[in-house]
């Protein structure tokens, strides 16, 4: 009987010690929305985006090595459900339910519905009445809206390409967080001031997101007391406020 408890011990031990030395040979991997002003491609540190700012707060005392990814939006998504990426801080995303370990919230974010002056939006039921609305390829913005099907979505890759299309009149409105629209309208030199006039869609929290197939699921209790010190509803504005005098046009 001893001699099978310590061959479960032993084994028990072969196993964690297997997984340990799995871990430490493949960094955790992390990734944000890999567009601006969640996130800079650039070498300047004090400018590298507000979620990666935000990313780096909340993992300062991990000491496992940590490689930010660049990957599209619905990437990311693909990424944590089958366990390609360990780690992703986005908009809460529930499409994940079963694939990953929700660790938040980190912070919100206002949720617009950003229309030219001459088609205000002033309920919900008006948004039928655009032509195409952009949104982010593999976003969750609002539990109604995201389940629309009534409604004409144009999918797009960043808010820049977004702001693009309807700076060009190819898209009626841009679904989308009040950060993120304020920066590409200050970036294509549009009136910021439009952002009055949209329509409030709601609020969305930002959650760190850990795949259930990650080799870091130790790291969970961890990263939770981490987020839960680090915890302020408005972080997201105000570290994207900082940004707004060293971060543009980079």
């Amino acid at each position: 009987m001893r001699s099978r408890f310590i061959i479960c011990i032993t084994l028990l031990g072969c196993l964690f010690i297997s997984q340990f030395a799995f871990a430490s040979e493949n960094p955790l991997t992390a990734s944000v929305p890999s567009f601006a002003p969640f996130q800079f491609i650039n070498d300047d540190e004090k400018c590298q985006g507000v979620a990666v700012v935000a990313l780096q707060k909340i993992t300062s005392d991990i000491t496992e090595p940590i490689n930010l990814v660049f990957l599209p939006y619905a990437r990311i998504i693909y990424s944590l459900e089958y366990g390609q990426l360990d780690l992703a801080l986005v908009f809460k995303n529930n499409y994940l339910n079963d694939s990953v370990d929700y660790i938040g919230p980190v912070s919100k974010s206002r949720v617009v519905v950003l229309t030219h002056l001459n088609m205000p939006i002033h309920q919900y039921s008006e948004l039928k009445k655009l032509s195409s609305i952009a949104v982010i390829r593999g976003a969750k913005f609002e539990d109604k809206f995201d389940n629309d099907n009534a409604l004409n979505k144009f999918f797009v890759e960043s808010y820049h390409q977004a702001i693009k299309m309807f700076k060009l009149g190819r898209v009626d409105a841009v679904v989308g967080s009040l950060v993120g629209l304020d920066f590409e309208l200050r970036e294509q030199n549009l009136d910021i001031n439009i952002l009055e006039k949209s329509f409030q869609l709601g609020e969305k929290e930002w959650w760190l997101h850990l795949s259930k197939k990650s080799s870091y699921q130790h790291l969970l209790p961890q990263l939770a007391l981490a987020v839960e010190k680090n915890y302020r509803p408005d972080f997201i504005y105000q570290t994207y406020l900082k940004h707004l005098n060293n971060c543009q046009s980079k």
